[in-house]
């Protein structure tokens, strides 16, 4: 039985879709690879650090990586992550000493352009992953199909 589907998927082959993935794999690297020398690059600019630090933060996975701004405060373990947009995070960075107010300021659009690239380097993978895992679901039940079709074929007979 042979069915067509109303629609050319723009997908050319698992082959095809492996490539995407090891693409995505590539940016994910590079533009982790920015975000270390982003961090290393706002760190130099001061002998003392200040109390705001520019961090690459790790979520459990690989697949959550970006670039955040710590506040460090007085007394142990105190920090906080902090965006601009939130009313906490602007008031910290009003409050910072002009010169590094100004510094924040000329890091934070490539922060967020890595942010950015990252997130859809990291769709990519996913989706491309999830794709080939559906691919292999529909070829496991197949070969479950076919081997229980085969059985009954051989009980009958």
């Amino acid at each position: 039985m042979s069915t067509s589907l109303p629609f050319v998927s723009p997908l050319k082959g698992r082959g095809a879709v492996r490539n995407l993935m090891r693409s995505a794999e590539r940016s994910i690297d590079d533009i982790e690879q920015q975000m270390v020398v982003l961090a290393q690059q706002f760190k130099a600019v001061f002998r003392q650090p200040p109390t705001l630090r520019l961090v690459r933060q790790r979520l459990a996975s690989r697949e959550n990586i970006r670039l955040l701004w710590r506040l460090t405060q007085a007394g142990w373990g105190r920090q906080r992550y902090i965006t601009l947009r939130s009313t906490e995070g602007a008031q910290a960075i009003r409050r910072l000493p002009p010169a590094v107010r100004e510094t924040v300021l000329r890091f934070e659009p490539k922060r967020a352009e890595l942010n950015a690239r990252m997130r859809m380097a990291m769709a990519q993978y996913r989706a491309c992953r999830d794709y080939l895992d559906e691919l292999a679901a529909v070829d496991a039940f197949r070969a479950g199909a076919t081997s229980r079709a085969s059985a009954r074929q051989k009980e009958t007979a």
